[in-house]
C-alpha cells in the first residue's frame, strides 16, 4: 500500500502525458472544424466576429492552463528547495531545530511561517519573512503559507476519518445483511 502511494504520482504523470497525445490534438482538431463549421452558418461580418471570439475564448482557456501550471510548478520548485535546502535555511533563520526545513511536501514559505509563529526567528529570518513579504506583496506571506499548511493537515485529516467510518459503516452492513441472510436461511 505505501509503495503503491509512492509510485501512483508518477504512473498519473506517465498516463496524462500519454493521453495528452491523443486528446489534444483530437481536441484543437475539433475546435477548428467546429468554429469554421458554425462560421459558415452565419454571414460574413457574424462569421469573422464569432470565429473571432470561439478562439480568443479557446487561447483565454489556454492561458488560464498555463497559470495554474506555473503556479503549482513554482510551489514544486519551492518543495525541491526545501528537501535540498531547507535544513541549510533551518541553520540561517533560527537557532530550532525539528522544524518543517527539510521536507519534500512543505514549502519554504510554510516552514518559516511555523517558526514566525513561534517567535523563534533570528535577525536574519526577520530579514527573510519581510523580504517573502514584499516579492509577494502580502502582509504576511510565511504566516498566511503556514496557516494554509495547517489548514490544509487538517482536511487530509477529516478525509482519512470519514473514509475510515465509510469503511466500518460498510462492514456494519455486511455484517447486518449476512446476519439477516442466516436468520432467513434457519427459517
Amino acid at each position: 500500500m505505501i509503495l503503491k502511494n509512492e509510485i501512483r504520482p508518477l504512473l498519473e504523470l506517465f498516463a496524462a502525458l500519454i493521453l495528452s497525445f491523443i486528446v489534444i490534438p483530437l481536441g484543437v482538431l475539433h475546435n477548428v472544424l467546429k468554429s469554421i463549421y458554425h462560421s459558415y452558418k452565419l454571414n460574413p461580418f457574424n462569421a469573422i466576429l464569432y470565429f473571432l471570439i470561439y478562439w480568443l475564448k479557446f487561447i483565454y482557456q489556454i492561458w488560464n492552463a498555463i497559470k495554474y501550471l506555473s503556479h503549482h510548478l513554482a510551489v514544486t520548485i519551492d518543495l525541491f528547495g526545501n528537501a535540498t535546502s531547507g535544513e541549510a535555511i533551518e541553520d540561517i533563520v533560527t537557532s530550532k531545530e525539528e522544524t518543517y526545513f527539510g521536507r519534500g511536501d512543505i514549502t519554504i514559505s510554510a516552514a518559516t511561517g511555523e517558526i514566525e509563529v513561534k517567535r523563534k526567528l533570528n535577525s536574519i529570518g526577520k530579514w527573510f519573512t519581510k523580504a517573502l513579504n514584499k516579492m509577494f506583496n502580502e502582509e504576511s506571506h510565511a504566516i498566511d503559507a503556514y496557516k494554509r499548511e495547517i489548514k490544509n493537515k487538517q482536511i487530509k485529516k477529516n478525509k482519512k476519518i470519514k473514509n475510515i467510518n465509510t469503511k466500518i459503516i460498510y462492514k456494519c452492513q455486511v455484517l447486518e445483511d449476512q446476519e439477516e441472510q442466516n436468520r432467513q436461511e434457519k427459517i
